[in-house]
C-alpha cells in the first residue's frame, strides 16, 4: 500500500510539472475576447441544454461577479483537450475559437474530450 502511496504521489507531481511547463505556453483569450464571448450569448451558458445565467451583481464593486468560462473550442496549449497541432497561435486565442460556459458545463466538456469532439462544442456556439 505504501508503494502505491508513492507512485500517486510521484504521478502527481510529473502532472504538475507538465502542466506548470504548458502553462507558460498557453494561448489565453485576451480580457476583450472575454467579455466579447460573455456578451454575444448575454451572459448564459451556451450549451443549449443549460442556458445557465452566468453573472450576478456584486456588492463590492462596480462590475458583475461571474460564474462563466471562455472556453477553448480547440485547447489552448498542447495538454489540453480537443488540441489542434494545424491551428497557429493567433488562431487559438481568436475569438471564433471560443465559447461561453458556466463553470460546469466547461468542466463536463473539459474533463471527457474522447465524448465531447470540438465539432460538438462548436455547435452548441451556433
Amino acid at each position: 500500500m505504501l508503494l502505491g502511496t508513492v507512485y500517486n504521489r510521484r504521478k502527481r507531481i510529473n502532472n504538475y510539472e507538465i502542466k506548470q511547463k504548458y502553462k507558460k505556453t498557453r494561448d489565453d483569450f485576451s480580457a476583450q475576447i472575454k467579455r466579447i464571448l460573455c456578451n454575444i450569448v448575454g451572459g448564459k451558458c451556451s450549451n443549449p441544454s443549460c442556458k445557465k445565467e452566468t453573472l450576478g451583481p456584486n456588492e463590492r464593486s462596480k462590475s458583475n461577479t461571474s460564474i462563466g468560462i471562455a472556453t477553448h473550442i480547440c485547447a489552448a496549449s498542447e495538454v489540453g483537450p480537443r488540441y489542434d497541432v494545424s491551428m497557429c497561435k493567433e488562431e487559438r486565442k481568436y475569438i471564433c475559437n471560443g465559447i461561453w460556459l458556466c463553470n460546469s458545463c466547461a468542466k463536463l466538456i473539459d474533463s471527457n474530450p474522447k465524448k465531447i469532439y470540438s465539432t460538438v462544442v462548436n455547435k452548441m456556439k451556433g
